[in-house]
C-alpha cells in the first residue's frame, strides 16, 4: 500500500487549564461548606475568631506592658537600694510605700522611688522618709506642679537647714506651698531662694516660717528666686557691722539688731528699727545709710524691709503658716480632667506593676540562662577547634562550589538546546545534575551534624539542671 502521509502525536502534557481547575474545585469547597454552615454559624464563628484575635492581642500587649513597667520600677527601687543601705526589711517597706503612692496620687509608683531616692541622697534617713518626708515631698510636688525629684529636693534641703525631721516635711510643705500661692514667686523659686540663704538665715536666729515670710514678701517686690536669697544672705551679715563705716552709721542712727547678750532681736525687729530710723530722712541720706550699712546687693532686701516694716513681715510670717496648704493646693490643682487622668494613670502603673512581678523571677531566670548560653558559645568560638571547624567547612564550601558550578554550566547548556524531542534527554541531565549536588552535601553533612551537636551540649550543660544528665 502506497504511504499516504506522516502523522505526529503529541503526547506532552498540557497543564495550561490545571491552575484555573485547582482554583474552580477550591471554590466549589467553599461554597459547600458555606451552604453548610449556613449564615448564623458563620457569623457566630467570624465573632469568636475576632474576639479570640482581639482577646490574643490585648493579653500580649497587658503582658509586655507589665514586664516592662515593673522592669523599670524595680531598677528605680534598686537605685533606692543603692543610696539607702537599707536593709532588706526596709527596703521591702519603702517598695511598699512607692506603690501606694502610685495608687493614691497622680504619681507613679517609679517617680515615688525616684524620691525616695533624692531624699535619702540628702540625708534623710529612711524611717523619716517613711515617717512622712515621701507624702510631704508628694504633697508639695502636686501642689506646686514640680517634677516630684525636685520636690523631695527641696523639702530634704529645707529639713536639713532648719534641723527638722522627716515628720515635718509635710509642715515644709505647707509652708513652700502657702508661700507661693500668697506671693509672686513659685515653689521652686523658694527652693532656690533657700539654697542661697537659708543657712544664714538659721544660724542668725530665723525660723523656717520667718525665713520663708521674707523671701515672700521680696518676691512680691521683684526680688525672686536664687537673687533674693543671696541678697538676704548679705543683708543678714551685714546686721553685724563689719567696717568702721558702717558701724558709725548703725550708731549714729540707734540700728542695734544683737541686745546685751548678742542675740538676735529677731527680723521683725529688724524691720521695724530700719522703718521707724530712716523713715524720716531725706532720699540722699536714707540711700547713703543704707548703701553703707548693708553693700550694694544687700541694699535691695533692705529697702524692702524698711517699706514693709515690722507690720509687712509679720503679715507674710502669719501667712505662710497654713496648715494644710499644700494638700489643699494639690487638690485644687488636680481638681479636674487632667488631674483624672494622670491618677489613673498612677493607678494603673500600679497595677502592671504587681502583674509584672509575678514573672519577674522566671523572667530574671530566662534571661540569665540565656546569657549563660550565648556565654559558653562565646567561650567556645574563641578556642582552637572552632578555627579548625571553620576551616573545614570553608574548604567543602568550595568543593562543593565547584561542583554546582559544574551543574549550573550542565543546565545553562540543556536550557539552550532543549526541544518537545529532547524531553528524556533534559530529565535525564536534571537528575544527573541533582547528583551532583547531593554528592556535594554529603560531605558537609558530617561537619553540620558534629557543629550542632558540639553546640546543643554546651547549652544543655550551660542550665544547671540539665548538665547533670549530660556526659563531659
Amino acid at each position: 500500500m502506497a504511504q499516504a502521509g506522516t502523522v505526529w502525536v503529541d503526547v506532552r502534557g498540557d497543564m495550561s487549564k490545571f491552575a484555573s481547575d485547582v482554583a474552580g474545585g477550591a471554590k466549589k469547597a467553599g461554597a459547600s461548606v458555606t451552604s453548610a454552615l449556613g449564615s448564623g454559624a458563620k457569623t457566630v464563628v467570624s465573632d469568636l475568631g475576632t474576639a479570640a484575635g482581639v482577646t490574643a492581642v490585648a493579653i500580649g500587649g497587658i503582658g509586655l506592658a507589665a514586664v516592662k513597667t515593673s522592669t523599670d520600677f524595680n531598677a528605680a527601687m534598686s537605685g533606692v537600694g543603692a543610696v539607702a543601705n537599707a536593709s532588706a526589711e526596709d527596703l521591702e517597706k519603702l517598695r511598699d510605700s512607692a506603690l501606694k503612692a502610685g495608687a493614691d496620687t497622680v504619681f507613679s509608683a517609679s517617680q515615688a522611688a525616684e524620691a525616695q531616692a533624692e531624699l535619702v541622697k540628702a540625708g534623710v534617713s529612711v524611717s523619716d522618709t517613711l515617717g512622712g518626708a515621701l507624702t510631704g515631698s508628694l504633697s508639695l510636688a502636686a501642689a506646686g506642679q514640680l517634677e516630684l525629684a525636685d520636690a523631695a529636693t527641696i523639702s530634704a534641703q529645707a529639713m536639713n537647714i532648719f534641723g527638722l525631721g522627716g515628720a515635718d516635711v509635710s509642715h515644709i510643705a505647707d509652708v513652700l506651698a502657702a508661700g507661693a500661692n500668697k506671693s509672686a514667686a513659685d515653689v521652686g523659686q523658694l527652693g532656690d531662694a533657700l539654697r542661697q540663704g537659708g543657712l544664714i538665715a538659721k544660724q542668725t536666729g530665723l525660723s523656717m516660717e520667718e525665713t520663708v515670710g521674707v523671701l515672700s514678701l521680696f518676691a512680691d517686690n521683684a526680688l525672686i528666686g536664687s537673687d533674693a536669697g543671696t541678697s538676704l544672705k548679705t543683708m543678714l551679715q551685714r546686721l553685724a557691722p563689719t567696717s568702721g563705716p558702717a558701724a558709725d552709721a548703725m550708731e549714729e542712727l540707734g540700728l542695734k539688731f544683737f541686745d546685751a547678750k548678742g542675740q538676735f532681736v529677731g527680723i521683725e525687729e529688724v524691720a521695724g528699727q530700719l522703718q521707724e530710723r530712716l523713715g524720716g530722712l531725706s532720699d540722699e541720706q536714707r540711700q547713703t545709710a543704707l548703701t553703707t550699712i548693708f553693700g550694694s546687693d544687700a541694699v535691695r532686701g533692705a529697702s524692702i524691709l524698711m517699706e514693709g516694716g515690722a507690720a509687712a513681715v509679720q503679715e507674710y510670717t502669719a501667712a505662710v503658716s497654713d496648715q494644710g496648704a499644700a494638700s489643699r493646693m494639690a487638690a485644687e490643682q488636680l481638681n479636674n480632667l487632667a488631674g483624672d487622668i494622670e491618677q489613673f494613670k498612677g493607678s494603673v502603673e500600679t497595677s502592671l506593676i504587681r502583674i509584672g512581678d509575678l514573672f519577674d523571677g522566671v523572667n530574671r531566670n530566662i534571661v540569665q540562662s540565656g546569657t549563660e548560653v550565648v556565654n559558653v558559645f562565646n567561650d567556645f568560638a574563641g578556642t582552637p577547634t572552632w578555627g579548625a571547624i571553620q576551616r573545614n567547612i570553608d574548604e567543602l564550601a568550595s568543593k562543593g562550589g565547584d561542583r554546582l558550578k559544574g551543574f549550573a554550566d550542565s543546565l545553562s547548556g540543556i536550557l539552550d538546546s532543549i526541544s518537545p524531542a529532547d524531553v528524556d534527554r533534559f530529565f535525564g541531565r536534571i537528575e544527573t545534575g541533582f547528583e551532583k549536588v547531593s554528592d556535594a552535601a554529603e560531605g558537609l553533612e558530617p561537619v553540620i551534624v558534629g557543629v550542632g551537636t558540639a553546640l546543643s551540649t554546651m547549652a544543655l550543660r550551660s542550665v544547671p539542671f540539665l548538665g547533670q544528665l549530660v556526659p563531659a
